[in-house]
């Protein structure tokens, strides 16, 4: 692409010669000669501070907010992170692919690899979290003329994010995982972060498909949204008649079974992974790659070889017991999932629970009643680790404990493995909950 229709797509001022650029970089440290550098400026960094690097690391040109020296050709416009959202939008509208978007507070990472797998090689899916207004752009950037489908999950810290970002991808399929609590602080209430979630609905033509979990307790509000959009509604259920649902369900500590239900034709479903919650993840899939034309016979045989996300529900023998690692990440609604999940695998029982961000002042609250709700589940011991989560102790009750600090935590497990117990490790990414999963599987893989 040219630096005229870089100017062009972002609004921006071409300075210097109209040079064709190949790649986009928005990092030094991964800079590669020949890229197009675009200097982003947050809330604790400013990129334009590294402009001289970035020439001197073969950068061709640059995207800034301001004149520079650093470099002979580049593209001046008001707002960089904006810019680069256009410019990725632009380059992504070249292309054919069918593109489908997925987002919710629990679940969405899964649903998107599940779908992913279904649809075949020729598909790019959003890789780790890249799910903000950089992310997204980064993973609209990747596209090109050899993907079918492209499958990007949306993510949001504040209002207006996923309205941005869905303008950007302009999804011809979306899917909303389910609302829980998390982000509370950056929008307040359960209500503001379905006004936020709805806001994938905002950059979809009518006529587009919404697949809508009706399990959800927001599901009527997302149905209301959609239909305002001019969308065609698809609804599943793991509870109930829907246009997708799922009957006959059984669970065991390796997989979930259940009978899919599709305009009256039945499909035997296995997913290889743990957990009643599974089922709604992998209706909420099939339901998007059955709108994408896959054959469903073939979309549920590829389902059957997914493999786990690093760090979601990944199970290990360790020092004589069952270590679960599902450290990626955590909210209310999906440590519940966890909690249900545990009480199915052999006693003696342990949660080990980082502190889960972005809760606003009900963060204590939220956290003791987690503590409750494994106690009530049969949950034998609960390591609350880190002052944030302290107050889960507190809502467990006897014979929870506090950990300082990781190390303290892993001690706290070990004697649970050892006498043959289960032990599941769960926490927000901020609170680093994947060092207490590794520490244990290495005195596991020394032993």
């Amino acid at each position: 692409m040219n630096l005229s229709r870089i100017a062009a797509l972002t609004g921006g001022t071409l300075v210097g010669t109209d040079i064709a650029i190949e790649r986009v970089s928005t990092d030094t440290r991964t800079l590669q000669a020949g890229d197009f550098f675009v200097a982003l400026r947050g809330e604790h960094f400013d990129a334009h501070d590294y402009l001289d690097q970035a020439a001197a690391a073969g950068a061709r040109a640059a995207l800034v907010e301001q004149p520079t020296g650093a470099f002979a050709h580049y593209v001046q416009v008001q707002d960089s992170r904006r810019g680069l959202g256009l410019l990725a939008a632009g380059w992504a509208d070249q292309f054919t692919a069918l593109r489908i978007g997925v987002t919710g507070n629990a679940g969405k990472t899964t649903v998107k690899e599940m779908i992913a797998l279904m649809l075949g090689g020729q598909t790019l899916a959003t890789r780790g979290n890249l799910n903000n207004d950089i992310g997204v752009p980064l993973t609209l950037l990747s596209l090109n003329d050899s993907h079918r489908f492209a499958v990007i999950e949306l993510g949001a810290n504040a209002p207006g994010e996923i309205r941005w970002t869905s303008s950007l991808v302009k999804p011809q399929i979306a899917l909303i995982t389910n609302v829980t609590g998390a982000h509370l602080e950056g929008f307040g209430t359960l209500q503001g972060i379905a006004d936020a979630k709805s806001e994938i609905f905002t950059g979809m033509r009518a006529g587009s498909t919404a697949i809508i979990n009706s399990d959800d307790a927001f599901a009527d509000f997302f149905s209301a949204q959609a239909e305002n959009a001019g969308l065609t509604l698809c609804r599943v259920s793991a509870e109930q008649a829907a246009d997708i649902s799922a009957t006959d369900i059984e669970t065991d500590i390796d997989q979930v079974r259940f009978s899919l239900s599709v305009g009256g034709d039945f499909y035997p479903v296995m997913i290889p992974l743990p957990g009643r919650h599974q089922v709604s993840n992998a209706l909420l899939a099939l339901a998007a790659v059955n709108a994408a034309g896959i054959p469903l016979a073939q979309a549920i045989g590829r389902l059957a070889t997914l493999k786990p996300v690093p760090g979601r529900v990944n199970r290990s023998a360790c020092l004589g017991g069952t270590l679960i690692d599902d450290s990626y990440n955590a909210n209310p609604g999906s440590v519940q999932a966890a909690i249900a999940l545990l009480a199915d695998y052999a006693a003696p029982r342990m949660l080990v629970l980082g502190a889960l961000g972005e809760l606003g002042p009900q963060s204590a609250d939220i956290h003791r009643e987690l503590g409750r709700t494994a106690r009530a589940a049969g949950i034998e011991h609960l390591v609350a680790v880190g002052e944030g989560a302290r107050p889960a102790a507190e809502g467990f009750g006897e014979s929870a404990r506090y950990a300082a600090h990781h190390e303290a935590a892993v001690q706290e497990a070990r004697p649970v493995l050892q006498g043959g117990g289960t032990v599941l490790v769960k926490g927000s990414r901020s609170a680093h909950m994947d060092v207490v999963a590794s520490q244990l599987r290495a005195m596991g893989e020394t032993h």
